[in-house]
């Protein structure tokens, strides 16, 4: 097998190395390559995956200053993948890695300050985190940031610079600010209702993945109006996508389609299914 070159920051720049450069490293205690050996050992990049020790290499390099090192946990801790780690020690962390001006530290910061984890709540912190990381180009700080002005968090309600913030962080890849975006035209969010523009942005959202997307595009061919043409073999099949993806109304609109033939063939058996994992969702 060949083997992978690691792009590694040393005092003079950065360099390629391999995995044995990185073994070398390790056992000489240099914080970077602790840090590179433990993330080829988490993913099983060149070596066999040992996760337990790929984690325990990262803590390493995390309490020697590594801040890339802090920014990976924190990624993982924030998205439940590492809890190996207490709020506290996660906000320790997201204050060192922001303070070297790490945009990703700089969300999970913000993040901790605006739902309180391992530090008190303060929403004014939370935004000037969110804005010194979207001001680095970061879509998933202009997306937080945008939800603090829609809500009035920290900052003055301006749902006109929401919908901005969040067709900035659209731009930018970031796929919850694809969805928010659409539903911005659908409801009307700092603009006029526009669903045409609405479908745009459901559209993108759901072919980045996102199944509610696929409901609310449901919901608008159902409805039709404000631009869009009411397609009822359109609404059945987003309604029914949403719904094999688990979503809990489109299960019971799905049912409800199939009871009274809407866009399909009326189907009782279908609906009783669909009503019933709807009631199953719920329950759960």
């Amino acid at each position: 097998m060949e083997e992978k070159g690691f792009i590694i920051e040393t005092d003079s720049g950065e360099r390629e190395a391999h995995i044995g450069d990185l073994r070398v490293m390790a056992d000489a205690g240099n914080p970077t390559g602790v840090y590179g050996l433990g993330m080829a050992l988490l993913f099983g990049w060149d070596t066999e995956p040992n996760p337990a020790k790929g984690y325990a290499l990262i803590r390493k390099a995390c309490e020697a200053g590594n801040v890339d090192a802090m920014t990976l946990l924190l990624k993982m801790f924030f998205s439940g993948e590492y809890t190996d780690m207490t709020p506290e020690q996660a906000a320790k962390y997201a204050e060192k890695a922001s303070a070297a001006g790490i945009p990703d530290a700089q969300l999970y910061y913000g993040t901790a300050y605006m739902d309180g984890i391992g530090v008190p709540k303060d929403p004014v912190k939370a935004v000037s985190l969110f804005r010194a990381a979207a001001d680095q180009g970061s879509g998933e700080a202009e997306n937080s940031l945008a939800y603090m002005y829609l809500n009035g968090q920290g900052v003055g309600k301006d749902v006109h610079r929401a919908l901005g913030l969040f067709r900035k962080a659209a731009s930018h890849e970031c796929v919850n600010a694809l969805f928010q975006t659409g539903f911005c035209y659908e409801t009307g969010i700092g603009c006029r209702i526009d669903w045409k523009k609405a479908e745009k942005w459901y559209l993108k959202s759901l072919e980045s993945g996102d199944s509610f997307a696929a409901d609310r595009l449901g919901r608008m061919y159902a409805a039709g109006g404000n631009g869009i043409t009411a397609d009822p073999k359109k609404a059945f099949e987003y309604t029914v996508r949403a719904a094999s993806d688990g979503i809990t109304e489109s299960m019971q609109t799905a049912s409800e389609f199939y009871r009274t033939g809407f866009g399909t063939d009326s189907d009782l058996t279908e609906a009783d299914k669909w009503a019933a994992l709807a009631k199953s969702n719920r329950q759960n």
